[in-house]
Parts: structure tokens; sequence; C-alpha cells
């Protein structure tokens, strides 16, 4: 029997949703309100929705955050009878998939949506992002199903194959080994150029390859996708993005060209074959460069407490709001947005990572997630107050727009618009009927919120005969209450954090790594299946908090490593002398592990003697010694 209200699923992925949607049978009508839809298709699934004509409602996390379509589900007949969160690990910030939209949901789901049963899926759950996700899901630990098995018909192996051998090894076997002769295939690779690459080579030795990666435009992806499950293209070289909800039963082999970036990532990709029970191969490439490069390459969005201090200031004590809060007894919330193009280059992190760290804050405030500093000085002095109902956070938003009125200028709408009347006051010289403003100006001098402004310019479009475009992505935020005068306290809590999961993050590889180098020195195959089944059965059982050493081939120390540091923290922004001016710690480390960042990117840094110079020693150990020469330098 039909559950009597509505089940949404809440999927990660477009194509994911869209795959779902297509394996719906007849009696259970679907619906999908994606971001990829035009707005026709879009309000035809939200009339059908109205009218309880869909039983089964596909949406992302990040359409939950919207209060206009909350309002929709609490209205919708028969209410919400379940909620079904895919690949549920999400959800948990210690996952190997960090989603700032997907730890809302349990307040969401359980305050708003009111869902009678919640539904949590994943296949890649360690013990500890188990723990995290009943938490935050609000599911009793007896409604736990756990199964950490790999299935017993594929066959693990993993070989040494030095990284210059690698296409002619994949040839190799691609045409004389007998459990690849039948069947389809999936090569993963670690990067988009990676994929394009070997897809090619493959292609040029008269294997029917085709490349799949994120890159591409989604109409070459489902052609792709279409003719791998059509069994027209044999083998498909792809990034991550491609499997996920793949079901074709006929893979006889996953092969990963490039080390997974964790256990959950591999028992991911390798669960793609042989579903339909008969024998398959997963292998596994190793080379000790390829998995250094890749442990470097974990480092690249990190954030340390200078970059997380500086952004605060940004946010919190900017001239405006140190203004509101000096004259204002009771605070009225406010909004600002960071864009990516002024902001990236002037605190040294992509606009991914800028956004990660405010959600964090805006989380913690909200008792979301526990953040608690590493450092003894903080303890006593950070109280959990300063950050409770401080922010909140956004979601994709765009800062600038240009608005082109054709009939009639703002000032002559301005009285019957309040936002026609701000335009008209915030650009006194258009160019024509062209007028280019801020998002946020407008909301300061309307004293409003993103929302509002953006139904005002859907209204204009509509009736006043207006166009407009928005750009120039940006994170957006609201400020509830007036910030802290100091906020040193925050910036260190909410750095250990970032290095926590960071350090997780790491520990993933190496844990990767540890098992796979252990399992290729085994005798026989069978032996080194077994080996590797033991490994990730240990590992998604483990519940502590330990993290694995580093392997050997991490060195701790090399010739000029000081002497490289000692130049780079010489170089100064802007001829500054002094401390002034100095790169932090984190930015010396990405150069000498050839990482690129906003502020020093590779198209100019890669010149330099010391760009990747010492990519083979451990990150924090270049970050120590930088520290320590930067502490130094200031005379701490």
């Amino acid at each position: 029997m039909l559950i009597s209200g509505l089940t949404i699923v809440i999927s990660p992925l477009l194509a994911l949703m869209a795959d779902q949607m297509d394996s719906l049978p007849p009696s259970l009508p679907g619906g999908a309100l994606r971001s990829d839809m035009d707005r026709n298709d879009m309000w035809e699934t939200l009339t059908r929705l109205r009218a309880g004509k869909i039983k089964v409602l596909f949406v992302s996390p990040e359409r939950l955050l919207n209060d206009n379509f909350i309002n929709d589900l609490q209205d919708v007949p028969g209410g919400v009878s379940l909620a079904c969160v895919d690949e549920a690990h999400c959800v948990s910030e210690w996952s190997h998939n960090f989603r700032p939209a997907y730890h809302r949901l349990g307040r969401i789901l359980n305050d708003r949506v009111r869902a009678m049963t919640t539904l949590a899926l994943t296949a890649t759950a360690t013990k500890k992002t188990e723990l995290s996700l009943i938490r935050q899901l609000n599911i009793p630990n007896e409604g736990v199903l756990r199964n950490v098995r790999v299935r017993d018909n594929l066959i693990l192996s993993v070989m040494r194959v030095p990284e210059k051998l690698r296409e002619k090894t994949l040839v190799y076997m691609l045409k004389h080994d007998e459990l690849l002769q039948t069947g389809s295939i999936i090569v993963y690779t670690a990067t988009q150029r990676d994929s394009e690459r070997v897809a090619a080579f493959l292609y040029n030795e008269g294997v029917k390859a085709k490349a799949y990666h994120a890159g591409q435009e989604p109409a070459q992806r489902r052609q792709t996708q279409a003719e791998f499950m059509g069994s027209r293209v044999r083998v498909v070289v792809a990034t991550i993005a491609f499997g996920m909800g793949l079901d074709k039963s006929d893979v006889r082999a996953v092969i990963n060209f490039s080390l997974p970036r964790s256990p959950e990532a591999y028992i991911q990709q390798a669960g793609r074959a042989g579903r339909d029970g008969a024998p398959a191969a997963c292998i596994t490439f190793l080379d000790t460069s390829d998995y250094l490069r890749s442990r470097s390459l974990t480092f690249s969005d990190g954030v340390d407490r200078p970059s997380i201090a500086k952004l605060l200031q940004f946010v919190l004590q900017s001239g405006p709001i140190l203004k509101k809060a000096a004259h204002e007894g009771d605070w009225t919330p406010c909004v600002g947005a960071l864009s990516a193009s002024e902001m990236e280059i002037k605190i040294d992190m992509r606009i991914e990572a800028i956004e990660t760290v405010l959600s964090c804050l805006d989380l913690w405030g909200e008792g979301i997630i526990d953040i608690r500093s590493q450092d003894a000085s903080v303890v006593n002095e950070l109280d959990p107050a300063h950050a409770k109902g401080l922010i909140r956070i956004l979601p994709d938003i765009r800062a600038t727009c240009e608005a082109e009125f054709f009939e009639r200028p703002p000032k002559a709408i301005g009285e019957d618009c309040p936002l026609a009347a701000a335009i008209d006051k915030l650009v006194p010289k258009p160019k024509g009927s062209m007028y280019k403003f801020k998002i946020v100006d407008a909301c300061t001098h309307m004293q409003c919120g993103f929302d509002e402004v953006s139904a005002q310019l859907k209204a204009l479009a509509k009736h006043d005969n207006v166009r407009y475009t928005l750009s120039d992505r940006a994170v957006g935020f609201e400020i509830v209450r007036a910030p802290p005068k100091d906020i040193q306290p925050l910036a260190k809590a909410l750095a250990d954090h970032c290095a926590d999961i960071e350090a997780c993050s790491v520990g993933k590889l190496d844990a990767l790594y540890n098992a796979m180098d252990e399992a290729a020195n085994a005798e026989s195959d069978e032996a080194q299946g077994e080996h590797l089944r033991q490994r990730l059965a240990e590992y998604l059982n483990e519940d502590s908090d330990m993290v694995p050493s580093p392997p050997a081939c991490v060195k701790t120390e090399s010739n000029l490593l000081l002497v490289d540091i000692k130049v780079l923290l010489a170089h100064r922004s802007g001829g500054k002398n002094g401390g002034a001016g100095m790169m932090t710690a984190r930015a010396v480390a990405r150069i000498l592990h050839k990482l690129h960042s906003p502020a020093y990117p590779a198209k100019e840094w890669g010149r330099h003697h010391a760009w990747g110079r010492h990519a083979d020693v451990d990150f924090k150990h270049i970050l120590a010694r930088a520290e320590e020469e930067i502490a130094k330098a200031r005379k701490i």
C-alpha cells in the first residue's frame, strides 16, 4: 500500500535526481525541482505538488533552505509522510563529502517540514559518521541498520604501476585480461584532464572509450552515459562525477587509474561493478608519486587562523557594521555579501572555503555542530554565546545587478516600487537606460533582505518592461545580532575545527594508501583481496578519533627547506617592510607543494624556483617550520 502523504527525496546531484525519476514505477507519480529546469517546468511541478498530484518529489538539500518552498510542503495534502535523505553521509562534517546545506536537514525536517518518518541512506559511512548522522537527524540507535561487507563477487586487487606506465598497462589489461574481455568497464581518474587524456589514448589504441567529467556540457555527459548504459560504449574514463546512482548490471571491472581520496570513495566506486552477482574485478593502480600529489591536494582548500580572522573582520567589523553597533541599542538584522571576484585574492581563500567557514559559524550558532578550540588558552575565554544566533548564511546569491529600463526610468516608478526608488538613488549616472548596482546596497537602502530585492526585481521584469541580469557569485549573509568586539576567540575556534576536518580528510587518504600498500605486498591475488576487505571493515567500524600515521614516503625534512621558507617569507606584498605584508605559513606551504591559490596563482608563481620543490615533505611539517620563522620575524 502506498504511503498516504508525500515522500520527498533529498538528493545531491542533478543527474542522480533524473535517474531516480526515470526509475519510478507508473503507480508513483513523481516530480523534481532542479536548478537546471526552466521557469515553466518548475511552476508546473509546484502546481502539481500543491494539488497533491505528486507522490515522490526529488529536491536538492539547498531547496529546503527556501522559505517559500517550505511553506508549500507544509500545505501539501496529506503532509510529508517520508523524508528520504540519499547520500546521507553528507550530513556529517566528518564524512568524505562536505555539503553545508545537508547539515541543516535534521532541524528543517523535524521542526518545519514535520516529516513523520526520516530515512537516511548511505553506502559509505564510518562509525564516526554514523554517530554524527543519528544525532543530527534525530534517529534512535535502534533505527540503524548497518552492513559494511564488500560484496563477495568483487575481486579486489592492487598493482604497483609507475606513473609513466599506467596508460600502457591499462591498454594491455583491457586487451588481454580474461575477465575484462566482456561487459562494461569504468576507469576512474583523479582529474578532468586525465579523463580526457586517458580516453583519447585508449581510443587511439583501438579501445572504444569515452571521457566523462563535470567540465563537459550536460548534453555530452547525458549522451556518454546513455551510450554506456546501452553498451554502445564499452569503457568510460571518468572522474567521480560518473556513477552516482548508476545501476548497470554487467560492469565487469572498475579500475582506479589513480588512488581514490578515501576508503569510502573506493568502496563506492568498487560497488558499481558486478551488480549482476557474477565475478567482477576492482583493480587499483598504486604509485607513490600519484599518492603524494593527491595528499598535497587535500590541503589545497584548507584555512588557517590569520585568514579566518581577516574574513571575520570583513564580515563582522566592516565600517557599516561597527557604525551600526555603536549607534543602535536595539540591533536590527542587516545583510552583506562577499563576492568571489573581490574577496578571494584579499584573503587568499576560494569562495567555497569562505562559504564553508561561515557555514560552520552559522551551524555552530544554531547548535547543529559543536566547535571547540584545541588551544588551552581559548577554552576558558571562548563563550559559546559568541556564536549563538550571530549570523545566517544565504545560499547561492549574486552580488551585482544590471537592470535595463526600456520604458520608464526608475524615478518614474519609484513611488510604487521601493526598489526602483533605491536604484534611482544608488545610480545617479546610469549608462543610458542601464543601471548597475550592488544588491547589498539596495538591501541597505530599503532596509530589507535579499529575498525582498529578488521579489521586486521579478515584479519589475513582469510589469514594467525591465530586463535584468545578475552576476558575480557571492556568499550572502545576515548578521542577526550585534557581533562581539573581540573576534579572535571565534577565529581560533573555527581554525581548530577546520584543522580537525582537514586532518580527517588527510587521514582517510593515508588509511587507504596504507591498506593498498600492504595489500600490494601480499603473496597472491586472493591474499590481496582478503587483506583489503579486512582493512576496510576495520576502518568503517572504527569510532575513535585516531588519525593514522603518514606512510614512510611522506618526508619530514628535506635539503634547502628552511632556506626556501625564508626566501618566500622575504617576499612582501605591496613592498611592505618588517612583518607587514608577509605571506602566511599556509601560503608558503602551498607554494612549496605546487598548490594554486587565489593570491598566489600557478600562472605567476609556477616559474619560481621553489614552486613544488618540497611536495614530498609533510604539508603540516612545512606549516610548522614556516610559523616558527614568522614568529621569529615578528619577534613573538
